[in-house]
């Protein structure tokens, strides 16, 4: 490769590296915090991840089918459900609310609301929402989306940039 060719392609991979890296750095440093901030969410508010009272393994649980009707009546009929239900015997029903109003409502096993909240409320909400789409909605992933296959682009033609002219004795020790 000519060396002016090299050197603008240096330049224009250096730059384009700090223009798109601070995005990527700012994802990674809050999918970090995302692991510490679940646990310290539940420690913060257990009204709403775990049931007060100890729940026998062998209780009958709220039908999901009341549940979601009364989702519907509170929502109305074009949201959304997702539903995670309690993956141990203490913890609460979580359904995921999409429509007029995105957030989380919590259900105890009797179907009774625990209480709600919404896309980003919350620290850990909060912290998720930015993490994954940088409080832009669509733009914000867009935004993601564009600056992880830039750094792909960015490690291919780093590697051929990088790459030794006379490979084989360049691995000798």
């Amino acid at each position: 490769m000519r060396p002016g060719l090299r050197l603008c392609w240096l330049r224009l991979h250096r730059w384009v590296a700090l223009a798109f890296g601070w995005v990527l750095v700012l994802a990674g440093l809050l999918g970090s915090l995302l692991t510490v901030a679940r646990p310290l969410d539940q420690w913060a508010h257990p009204a709403l991840f775990r049931q007060q009272a100890q729940v026998a393994p062998t209780a009958a649980s709220a039908p999901l089918d009341a549940v979601r009707a009364r989702l519907a009546a509170s929502f109305g009929a074009n949201a959304s459900y997702t539903f995670r239900p309690p993956r141990e015997p203490r913890d609460t029903l979580w359904v995921y609310v999409h429509g007029a109003w995105d957030g989380i409502a919590y259900f105890d096993r009797e179907g009774r609301e625990l209480g709600r909240r919404g896309e980003t409320e919350g620290a850990y909400n909060l912290l998720f929402e930015l993490h994954s789409s940088l409080l832009l909605g669509e733009t914000g992933q867009a935004i993601l989306t564009t600056a992880g296959v830039t750094y792909v682009f960015l490690l291919v033609t780093g590697l051929v940039l990088w790459w030794p002219r006379r490979w084989p004795p360049s691995f000798r020790v």
